[in-house]
Order: structure tokens, then C-alpha cells, then sequence
């Protein structure tokens, strides 16, 4: 049976986006990046949305 290894992701507003995991620092900092640029992109998508939306009616 495989022990598995605790990993900790946990979002403060003071600190942003902490993760601890029994990994290298390389692929830390590899997911880290990844996470908060997945976490950026779905909060700039809907106001992207809307703008195109805006648009749309704004030149109809």
C-alpha cells in the first residue's frame, strides 16, 4: 500500500496562495505559478464576457 503525502493549498488574503508539499522548491514555486494563473483567468473570464456583451449591444 502507498503512504500518501499531505500537500496544503491554502488562500489568505495577506498572503495570496501558500502551498506546502513534501516536493522540490522547482516544482513548488512550477505549481504555485500554474494554480494562480489558472485562478486569474477564471476570475478575468466573466469580466471579459461582459465586456464583449457590452459591445455587442453597444454597436446594435
Amino acid at each position: 500500500m502507498r503512504k500518501y503525502k499531505l500537500i496544503l493549498l491554502r488562500l489568505t488574503m495577506k498572503n495570496g496562495l501558500e502551498l506546502k508539499a513534501p516536493v522540490t522548491d522547482d516544482i513548488s514555486r512550477a505549481v504555485d505559478f500554474a494554480i494562480k494563473w489558472v485562478a486569474v483567468g477564471i476570475a478575468v473570464s466573466p469580466i471579459l464576457y461582459g465586456m464583449a456583451k457590452l459591445i455587442i449591444a453597444v454597436k446594435s
